[in-house]
Protein backbone atom coordinates (compact mmCIF):
# COMPACT_ATOMS: atom_id res chain seq x y z
CA UNK A 1 0.00 0.00 0.00
CA UNK A 2 1.26 3.66 -0.91
CA UNK A 3 0.14 6.78 1.02
CA UNK A 4 1.55 9.85 -0.52
CA UNK A 5 1.46 13.78 0.40
CA UNK A 6 1.92 16.90 -1.83
CA UNK A 7 2.21 20.54 -1.86
CA UNK A 8 2.70 23.01 -4.14
CA UNK A 9 3.14 26.95 -4.46
CA UNK A 10 2.19 28.54 -8.24
CA UNK A 11 2.87 32.06 -8.95
CA UNK A 12 2.06 33.94 -11.59
CA UNK A 13 2.19 37.74 -13.05
CA UNK A 14 0.57 39.28 -15.49
CA UNK A 15 2.11 43.27 -16.63
CA UNK A 16 1.68 45.55 -18.91
CA UNK A 17 3.14 48.91 -18.67
CA UNK A 18 1.17 51.01 -21.09
CA UNK A 19 -2.29 51.05 -22.61
CA UNK A 20 -2.06 49.33 -25.99
CA UNK A 21 -4.67 49.94 -28.89
CA UNK A 22 -5.77 47.85 -31.62
CA UNK A 23 -6.99 49.64 -34.45
CA UNK A 24 -9.37 49.05 -37.64
CA UNK A 25 -9.87 50.92 -40.65
CA UNK A 26 -13.62 51.77 -41.35
CA UNK A 27 -15.22 49.57 -44.22
CA UNK A 28 -16.60 52.15 -45.63
CA UNK A 29 -15.07 54.97 -47.83
CA UNK A 30 -14.62 58.40 -46.42
CA UNK A 31 -14.03 60.03 -49.42
CA UNK A 32 -11.21 62.80 -50.17
CA UNK A 33 -11.62 65.68 -48.09
CA UNK A 34 -10.69 64.20 -44.86
CA UNK A 35 -8.25 66.06 -42.57
CA UNK A 36 -6.85 64.26 -39.64
CA UNK A 37 -5.62 67.06 -37.70
CA UNK A 38 -2.66 64.61 -36.32
CA UNK A 39 -4.42 62.16 -36.29
CA UNK A 40 -1.71 58.84 -35.99
CA UNK A 41 -4.68 56.77 -36.90
CA UNK A 42 -5.78 58.41 -40.33
CA UNK A 43 -4.44 59.62 -43.73
CA UNK A 44 -5.20 62.80 -44.84
CA UNK A 45 -8.13 62.13 -47.86
CA UNK A 46 -7.64 58.57 -47.56
CA UNK A 47 -9.26 56.16 -44.94
CA UNK A 48 -9.39 56.67 -40.64
CA UNK A 49 -9.15 53.92 -38.49
CA UNK A 50 -12.88 53.92 -37.21
CA UNK A 51 -13.08 51.21 -34.28
CA UNK A 52 -9.98 50.01 -31.84
CA UNK A 53 -9.89 47.86 -28.78
CA UNK A 54 -8.04 49.28 -25.89
CA UNK A 55 -5.88 46.90 -23.40
CA UNK A 56 -5.90 49.34 -20.27
CA UNK A 57 -2.43 49.30 -18.15
CA UNK A 58 -2.45 46.68 -15.87
CA UNK A 59 0.06 44.30 -13.46
CA UNK A 60 -1.68 41.60 -11.61
CA UNK A 61 0.08 38.91 -9.24
CA UNK A 62 -1.40 35.58 -8.14
CA UNK A 63 -0.26 32.88 -6.28
CA UNK A 64 -2.08 29.17 -5.76
CA UNK A 65 -1.27 26.98 -3.05
CA UNK A 66 -2.25 23.46 -3.70
CA UNK A 67 -2.61 20.03 -1.53
CA UNK A 68 -3.11 16.99 -2.45
CA UNK A 69 -3.06 13.27 -1.28
CA UNK A 70 -3.49 10.01 -2.25
CA UNK A 71 -4.34 6.53 -1.22
CA UNK A 72 -3.18 3.74 -3.58
CA UNK A 73 -2.93 -0.62 -3.10
CA UNK A 74 -2.56 -3.28 -5.08
CA UNK A 75 -4.42 -6.88 -4.72
CA UNK A 76 -4.02 -10.08 -6.52
CA UNK A 77 -6.09 -12.93 -6.87
CA UNK A 78 -4.66 -15.65 -8.61
CA UNK A 79 -4.89 -14.17 -12.49
CA UNK A 80 -6.41 -11.35 -11.35
CA UNK A 81 -4.60 -7.84 -10.43
CA UNK A 82 -6.57 -4.90 -8.90
CA UNK A 83 -4.24 -1.38 -8.22
CA UNK A 84 -7.40 0.68 -6.28
CA UNK A 85 -6.44 4.44 -5.95
CA UNK A 86 -8.09 7.22 -4.31
CA UNK A 87 -6.35 11.17 -4.81
CA UNK A 88 -8.36 14.26 -2.84
CA UNK A 89 -7.16 17.53 -4.00
CA UNK A 90 -8.05 21.11 -2.90
CA UNK A 91 -6.53 24.90 -3.97
CA UNK A 92 -6.59 28.36 -2.01
CA UNK A 93 -8.45 29.39 -5.08
CA UNK A 94 -11.45 27.65 -5.99
CA UNK A 95 -11.67 26.10 -2.64
CA UNK A 96 -13.43 23.20 -3.87
CA UNK A 97 -12.67 19.27 -2.71
CA UNK A 98 -11.67 17.28 -5.70
CA UNK A 99 -11.88 13.19 -4.85
CA UNK A 100 -10.96 11.03 -8.16
CA UNK A 101 -10.58 7.44 -8.25
CA UNK A 102 -8.26 5.78 -9.89
CA UNK A 103 -8.44 2.52 -10.73
CA UNK A 104 -6.72 -0.51 -12.77
CA UNK A 105 -6.88 -4.04 -13.25
CA UNK A 106 -5.15 -7.26 -15.52
CA UNK A 107 -6.21 -10.65 -16.22
CA UNK A 108 -3.62 -13.21 -17.33
CA UNK A 109 -6.31 -14.96 -19.26
CA UNK A 110 -4.30 -18.46 -19.40
CA UNK A 111 -2.11 -17.69 -16.75
CA UNK A 112 0.95 -18.17 -19.06
CA UNK A 113 1.50 -14.56 -19.53
CA UNK A 114 1.51 -14.49 -22.95
CA UNK A 115 -2.32 -12.85 -22.79
CA UNK A 116 -3.61 -10.27 -20.84
CA UNK A 117 -6.90 -8.60 -20.61
CA UNK A 118 -6.12 -5.18 -19.40
CA UNK A 119 -8.95 -2.09 -18.40
CA UNK A 120 -9.31 0.81 -16.07
CA UNK A 121 -11.42 3.62 -14.52
CA UNK A 122 -10.51 7.30 -13.28
CA UNK A 123 -11.43 10.45 -12.93
CA UNK A 124 -9.16 13.55 -13.29
CA UNK A 125 -9.62 16.92 -12.01
CA UNK A 126 -8.20 19.78 -13.91
CA UNK A 127 -5.36 21.37 -11.87
CA UNK A 128 -4.03 23.99 -14.24
CA UNK A 129 -5.44 26.94 -12.61
CA UNK A 130 -3.33 29.98 -12.39
CA UNK A 131 -4.38 31.27 -15.89
CA UNK A 132 -7.75 31.30 -14.34
CA UNK A 133 -6.96 33.00 -11.41
CA UNK A 134 -4.86 35.48 -13.53
CA UNK A 135 -7.49 36.55 -15.87
CA UNK A 136 -10.28 37.08 -12.68
CA UNK A 137 -8.14 39.46 -12.10
CA UNK A 138 -6.92 41.37 -14.89
CA UNK A 139 -8.81 44.58 -15.92
CA UNK A 140 -11.18 43.81 -19.14
CA UNK A 141 -10.70 45.39 -22.86
CA UNK A 142 -13.20 47.24 -24.54
CA UNK A 143 -14.04 48.41 -27.61
CA UNK A 144 -14.31 52.19 -28.92
CA UNK A 145 -15.61 53.79 -32.15
CA UNK A 146 -15.87 56.68 -34.11
CA UNK A 147 -16.95 58.69 -37.61
CA UNK A 148 -16.94 61.83 -39.36
CA UNK A 149 -18.44 64.58 -37.79
CA UNK A 150 -21.61 65.44 -39.99
CA UNK A 151 -21.66 68.41 -42.36
CA UNK A 152 -17.47 68.65 -41.69
CA UNK A 153 -14.20 66.67 -43.24
CA UNK A 154 -13.35 65.85 -39.05
CA UNK A 155 -13.56 63.09 -36.72
CA UNK A 156 -15.22 62.84 -33.98
CA UNK A 157 -14.77 61.73 -30.23
CA UNK A 158 -13.74 57.84 -29.63
CA UNK A 159 -16.69 56.58 -27.85
CA UNK A 160 -17.83 52.88 -26.49
CA UNK A 161 -18.69 50.33 -29.08
CA UNK A 162 -20.31 48.28 -27.11
CA UNK A 163 -20.84 48.85 -23.55
CA UNK A 164 -19.98 45.36 -22.16
CA UNK A 165 -19.62 43.42 -18.19
CA UNK A 166 -17.27 40.65 -18.06
CA UNK A 167 -18.47 38.43 -14.48
CA UNK A 168 -15.30 36.49 -14.19
CA UNK A 169 -15.55 34.49 -11.11
CA UNK A 170 -13.50 31.29 -11.64
CA UNK A 171 -13.03 30.84 -7.69
CA UNK A 172 -17.08 30.70 -7.90
CA UNK A 173 -17.04 27.38 -10.39
CA UNK A 174 -16.50 24.11 -9.71
CA UNK A 175 -13.29 22.87 -10.99
CA UNK A 176 -13.53 20.85 -14.26
CA UNK A 177 -12.79 16.89 -14.78
CA UNK A 178 -12.45 14.21 -16.83
CA UNK A 179 -13.81 10.67 -16.32
CA UNK A 180 -11.99 8.19 -18.24
CA UNK A 181 -12.69 4.43 -18.81
CA UNK A 182 -9.49 2.48 -21.07
CA UNK A 183 -9.83 -1.56 -21.71
CA UNK A 184 -7.73 -3.11 -23.86
CA UNK A 185 -5.28 -6.85 -24.19
CA UNK A 186 -1.31 -7.33 -24.25
CA UNK A 187 -0.85 -10.41 -26.65
CA UNK A 188 2.26 -12.10 -27.39
CA UNK A 189 2.94 -12.41 -30.83
CA UNK A 190 5.34 -13.33 -33.50
CA UNK A 191 8.08 -13.07 -30.45
CA UNK A 192 7.36 -9.67 -29.63
CA UNK A 193 4.16 -7.96 -27.35
CA UNK A 194 0.84 -6.91 -29.43
CA UNK A 195 -0.61 -4.33 -27.26
CA UNK A 196 -4.17 -2.58 -28.72
CA UNK A 197 -6.22 -0.10 -26.26
CA UNK A 198 -9.08 1.67 -26.53
CA UNK A 199 -9.36 4.89 -24.48
CA UNK A 200 -12.31 7.07 -23.89
CA UNK A 201 -12.32 10.20 -21.79
CA UNK A 202 -15.61 12.99 -21.60
CA UNK A 203 -15.20 16.39 -19.78
CA UNK A 204 -17.41 17.87 -17.68
CA UNK A 205 -18.29 20.60 -15.65
CA UNK A 206 -15.18 22.76 -18.44
CA UNK A 207 -15.59 26.20 -18.17
CA UNK A 208 -17.86 27.81 -20.62
CA UNK A 209 -19.71 31.51 -21.03
CA UNK A 210 -22.87 33.05 -21.43
CA UNK A 211 -23.12 36.23 -23.28
CA UNK A 212 -26.78 38.20 -22.85
CA UNK A 213 -28.28 40.40 -25.57
CA UNK A 214 -28.11 44.24 -24.91
CA UNK A 215 -30.53 45.19 -21.77
CA UNK A 216 -32.40 48.41 -22.08
CA UNK A 217 -29.38 49.97 -20.56
CA UNK A 218 -27.37 48.80 -23.67
CA UNK A 219 -25.08 46.35 -21.49
CA UNK A 220 -23.81 43.39 -22.80
CA UNK A 221 -23.12 41.18 -19.64
CA UNK A 222 -20.75 37.70 -20.07
CA UNK A 223 -20.78 35.26 -17.17
CA UNK A 224 -19.22 31.92 -16.67
CA UNK A 225 -20.40 28.66 -16.07
CA UNK A 226 -19.51 24.93 -15.70
CA UNK A 227 -21.71 24.18 -18.97
CA UNK A 228 -18.49 23.15 -21.21
CA UNK A 229 -18.21 19.11 -21.81
CA UNK A 230 -15.73 17.23 -24.65
CA UNK A 231 -15.30 13.93 -25.84
CA UNK A 232 -12.18 12.17 -26.76
CA UNK A 233 -11.95 8.70 -27.98
CA UNK A 234 -8.42 7.10 -28.92
CA UNK A 235 -7.44 3.88 -30.62
CA UNK A 236 -3.79 2.76 -29.98
CA UNK A 237 -2.22 -0.25 -31.26
CA UNK A 238 1.67 -1.14 -30.66
CA UNK A 239 3.91 -4.04 -31.46
CA UNK A 240 7.41 -4.26 -30.21
CA UNK A 241 10.38 -6.90 -30.41
CA UNK A 242 13.12 -7.12 -28.92
CA UNK A 243 15.97 -9.60 -30.72
CA UNK A 244 20.09 -10.04 -30.43
CA UNK A 245 21.33 -6.85 -31.75
CA UNK A 246 17.91 -5.40 -32.83
CA UNK A 247 14.49 -3.67 -31.24
CA UNK A 248 11.48 -2.67 -33.53
CA UNK A 249 8.12 -0.75 -32.61
CA UNK A 250 5.37 -0.16 -34.90
CA UNK A 251 2.65 1.94 -33.52
CA UNK A 252 -0.50 3.61 -34.89
CA UNK A 253 -3.07 6.10 -32.77
CA UNK A 254 -6.57 7.31 -33.81
CA UNK A 255 -8.02 9.86 -32.38
CA UNK A 256 -11.05 12.10 -32.32
CA UNK A 257 -11.88 15.06 -30.18
CA UNK A 258 -15.17 16.97 -30.12
CA UNK A 259 -15.98 20.06 -27.69
CA UNK A 260 -18.99 22.09 -26.90
CA UNK A 261 -16.72 25.07 -26.67
CA UNK A 262 -15.38 24.80 -29.85
CA UNK A 263 -12.19 25.70 -28.71
CA UNK A 264 -8.73 24.25 -26.79
CA UNK A 265 -7.93 27.90 -25.89
CA UNK A 266 -9.40 28.54 -22.48
CA UNK A 267 -13.11 29.86 -22.58
CA UNK A 268 -12.28 34.10 -21.77
CA UNK A 269 -8.50 33.69 -21.03
CA UNK A 270 -7.89 36.76 -23.75
CA UNK A 271 -10.93 38.75 -23.84
CA UNK A 272 -10.53 38.90 -27.75
CA UNK A 273 -12.17 35.51 -27.53
CA UNK A 274 -15.69 37.16 -27.24
CA UNK A 275 -15.14 39.40 -30.33
CA UNK A 276 -17.57 38.19 -33.70
CA UNK A 277 -15.93 36.81 -36.30
CA UNK A 278 -17.47 35.44 -39.79
CA UNK A 279 -17.21 31.53 -40.19
CA UNK A 280 -18.19 30.46 -43.94
CA UNK A 281 -20.88 33.00 -43.90
CA UNK A 282 -21.80 32.51 -39.96
CA UNK A 283 -21.93 35.48 -37.51
CA UNK A 284 -20.15 33.75 -34.21
CA UNK A 285 -17.64 34.50 -30.99
CA UNK A 286 -14.19 33.96 -31.66
CA UNK A 287 -14.67 31.27 -29.09
CA UNK A 288 -16.98 29.24 -31.32
CA UNK A 289 -15.03 28.82 -33.79
CA UNK A 290 -13.97 25.00 -34.70
CA UNK A 291 -10.26 23.97 -33.97
CA UNK A 292 -10.24 20.49 -35.83
CA UNK A 293 -6.56 21.49 -36.43
CA UNK A 294 -5.92 19.69 -32.77
CA UNK A 295 -7.21 16.36 -34.33
CA UNK A 296 -4.79 14.91 -36.30
CA UNK A 297 -6.88 11.68 -37.60
CA UNK A 298 -4.21 8.95 -37.97
CA UNK A 299 -0.74 8.99 -36.27
CA UNK A 300 1.82 6.35 -37.23
CA UNK A 301 5.57 5.41 -35.81
CA UNK A 302 8.24 3.18 -36.89
CA UNK A 303 11.38 3.03 -34.19
CA UNK A 304 14.10 1.00 -35.39
CA UNK A 305 17.32 0.27 -33.39
CA UNK A 306 20.58 -1.49 -33.83
CA UNK A 307 23.85 -1.75 -31.76
CA UNK A 308 27.08 -1.75 -34.06
CA UNK A 309 30.31 -3.01 -33.57
CA UNK A 310 32.80 -0.87 -31.49
CA UNK A 311 29.90 0.44 -29.01
CA UNK A 312 28.10 2.07 -31.95
CA UNK A 313 24.73 2.13 -31.91
CA UNK A 314 21.61 3.66 -34.64
CA UNK A 315 18.00 4.49 -34.77
CA UNK A 316 15.93 5.57 -36.92
CA UNK A 317 12.09 6.76 -35.97
CA UNK A 318 10.06 7.13 -39.03
CA UNK A 319 6.52 9.63 -38.22
CA UNK A 320 3.46 9.32 -40.49
CA UNK A 321 0.22 12.04 -39.93
CA UNK A 322 -2.73 12.21 -41.82
CA UNK A 323 -4.25 15.04 -43.22
CA UNK A 324 -6.29 17.62 -41.25
CA UNK A 325 -8.70 20.03 -41.17
CA UNK A 326 -7.68 23.08 -39.72
CA UNK A 327 -8.56 26.91 -39.12
CA UNK A 328 -7.92 29.74 -41.37
CA UNK A 329 -7.70 33.64 -41.16
CA UNK A 330 -8.68 34.66 -44.55
CA UNK A 331 -7.27 38.17 -44.14
CA UNK A 332 -10.47 39.80 -45.53
CA UNK A 333 -12.96 41.46 -43.51
CA UNK A 334 -17.26 41.28 -43.23
CA UNK A 335 -19.37 43.71 -41.56
CA UNK A 336 -20.15 42.84 -37.82
CA UNK A 337 -23.03 43.49 -35.55
CA UNK A 338 -22.72 47.72 -34.89
CA UNK A 339 -20.90 48.14 -38.81
CA UNK A 340 -17.71 47.05 -37.18
CA UNK A 341 -15.31 45.18 -39.68
CA UNK A 342 -14.65 41.73 -38.61
CA UNK A 343 -12.30 38.86 -39.64
CA UNK A 344 -13.15 35.85 -41.47
CA UNK A 345 -12.35 32.36 -40.79
CA UNK A 346 -12.85 29.72 -43.62
CA UNK A 347 -11.76 25.54 -43.47
CA UNK A 348 -8.14 24.86 -44.55
CA UNK A 349 -7.41 21.17 -45.67
CA UNK A 350 -3.21 20.45 -45.13
CA UNK A 351 -1.60 17.23 -46.26
CA UNK A 352 -0.68 14.07 -44.86
CA UNK A 353 3.27 14.17 -43.67
CA UNK A 354 6.61 11.68 -43.30
CA UNK A 355 9.28 12.56 -40.87
CA UNK A 356 12.47 10.65 -40.49
CA UNK A 357 14.80 10.92 -37.89
CA UNK A 358 17.70 9.70 -37.08
CA UNK A 359 20.56 8.85 -34.27
CA UNK A 360 24.00 7.54 -33.47
CA UNK A 361 25.08 6.71 -30.57
CA UNK A 362 28.78 5.51 -28.99
CA UNK A 363 28.85 4.25 -25.75
CA UNK A 364 32.35 3.40 -23.19
CA UNK A 365 32.76 1.86 -20.15
CA UNK A 366 35.67 3.54 -18.74
CA UNK A 367 35.91 2.12 -15.25
CA UNK A 368 33.30 -0.02 -13.61
CA UNK A 369 29.55 1.60 -13.77
CA UNK A 370 31.05 4.88 -14.88
CA UNK A 371 31.81 5.59 -19.05
CA UNK A 372 30.88 8.21 -21.36
CA UNK A 373 28.18 8.80 -24.31
CA UNK A 374 28.64 10.53 -27.29
CA UNK A 375 25.44 11.49 -29.27
CA UNK A 376 24.33 12.58 -32.83
CA UNK A 377 20.78 13.41 -34.01
CA UNK A 378 19.25 14.44 -37.43
CA UNK A 379 15.89 15.66 -37.10
CA UNK A 380 13.74 15.69 -40.10
CA UNK A 381 16.42 14.37 -41.94
CA UNK A 382 15.27 14.91 -45.62
CA UNK A 383 14.29 18.55 -44.30
CA UNK A 384 10.05 17.89 -45.36
CA UNK A 385 8.27 21.15 -45.39
CA UNK A 386 5.38 20.41 -43.43
CA UNK A 387 2.79 22.90 -42.04
CA UNK A 388 1.78 23.63 -38.77
CA UNK A 389 -1.41 24.52 -39.41
CA UNK A 390 -3.92 26.23 -41.47
CA UNK A 391 -2.13 28.96 -43.93
CA UNK A 392 -1.93 32.85 -42.50
CA UNK A 393 -0.69 35.98 -43.49
CA UNK A 394 2.51 34.22 -42.28
CA UNK A 395 2.48 30.79 -43.02
CA UNK A 396 3.89 28.60 -39.84
CA UNK A 397 5.62 25.17 -40.42
CA UNK A 398 7.23 22.39 -37.99
CA UNK A 399 10.90 22.83 -37.46
CA UNK A 400 13.08 21.81 -40.72
CA UNK A 401 16.29 19.71 -40.22
CA UNK A 402 18.05 19.75 -37.50
CA UNK A 403 21.56 19.01 -36.04
CA UNK A 404 22.02 17.83 -32.18
CA UNK A 405 25.07 16.97 -30.51
CA UNK A 406 25.43 15.64 -26.97
CA UNK A 407 27.83 14.24 -24.63
CA UNK A 408 26.70 12.10 -21.37
CA UNK A 409 29.03 10.83 -18.33
CA UNK A 410 27.56 8.22 -16.24
CA UNK A 411 28.25 6.22 -13.22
Amino acid sequence: MKLGYGFERVTGTFERRETSYVYTVAPNGVGTNLVCLGDDACVDGEQFAGFRTVYASDSVNETINAHHAYLQDSLRFRRLTLRPGIRYATDNFQDNDDLDLRTAASLDLFGTGDTLLIGGVNRYHGRSLLAYKLAEAKLPNYTERRAKIAGTNTLGNWEPATISKSIRKYSELKTPYSDEWTVGVDQSVLGGRLSIEYIERKGKDEFASTISEKDEDGYVYTTLNNNGSSEHKEVFVNWERTWRRHFVSINSTWQETETSNGSYRDVLDGDDMLEFVSYHGELIRRIDLPRDDYNRGYIGNLIYRVALPYGFSFTNHTRYRSGFEALEDTDEEAEGPDGEPIAVYVKDKQPESWIFNWRLDWRRNLYRNHGLQLSLEVNNVFNQKVPAGAEEEIQTYELGRQFWAGMEYYF
